[in-house]
């Protein structure tokens, strides 16, 4: 989660460096994006950044700040942000690495809520076999993870019966991220398929050129 709140100054043209795994892109804003040109808010940011990387990013506004997660699994769950102008902005550490949600079996949490939920694990005779990241300290509410493969023991995903837009699944996102247990992680949204558009017949209009007006 970025330390910045919105209005970011972010305008279409400006580009978001980030590696997931070992995939690297380079995220450029598009007009569409952002409504007001250094004005963009955390939600249009988010959007932008989960249709430029489909499948890999999972990206929400966070009481007006950019949280960013990875849905990869596995080895690919880590998240690395890169510095430039627009990871400034947005307040994400320049060159600093995040474990994904999924890769925790060992998990270690805070009772506390508001700034105080700031957690870190220092190190410890046990850390070397826990393997927690000394380095890493968990954001507000948060918790640290211990690196493994059983990311499924408090992982899940939501799946939905209709389609949802960019801007629905933020919303079911944020519900989600609401209402869970604490010690559980969404993962994954995955929407309904959109279905194909039926072979239809339009009254007035024909492709033959032909009249399709209904006769009395």
């Amino acid at each position: 989660t970025g330390t910045n709140v919105e209005p970011f100054a972010i305008s279409p043209g400006d580009t978001l460096e980030l590696t997931v795994g070992t995939d690297n892109r380079i995220i450029t804003f598009a007009v569409d994006d952002i409504e007001t040109p250094g004005a963009a808010t955390a939600e249009e940011i988010a959007i932008a950044l989960v249709n430029g990387w489909d499948g890999l990013l999972a990206a929400y506004a966070d009481a007006g700040a950019l949280s960013i997660d990875t849905v990869a699994r596995g080895g690919l769950a880590s998240l690395e942000t890169h510095g430039g102008p627009t990871s400034a902005v947005l307040g994400l550490g320049a060159a600093a690495v995040y474990h994904g949600t999924d890769h925790g079996q060992v998990s270690v949490y805070s009772n506390k809520a508001g700034v105080e939920a700031t957690i870190q694990v220092v190190g410890g005779s046990a850390n070397a076999v826990l393997g927690f990241d000394t380095d890493e300290v968990g954001s507000t509410g948060g918790a640290v993870l211990a690196p493994d493969d059983s990311y499924t023991l408090y992982s899940f995903d939501i799946e939905t019966e209709n389609v949802l837009t960019s801007a629905q699944e933020v919303i079911v996102r944020k519900v989600a991220e609401y209402m869970k247990p604490a010690h559980t992680h969404l993962i994954d949204i995955r929407t309904a398929s959109p279905l194909p558009w039926p072979e239809s017949w339009v009254l007035g209009i024909s492709e033959l050129e032909e009249s399709t007006e209904l006769g009395e």
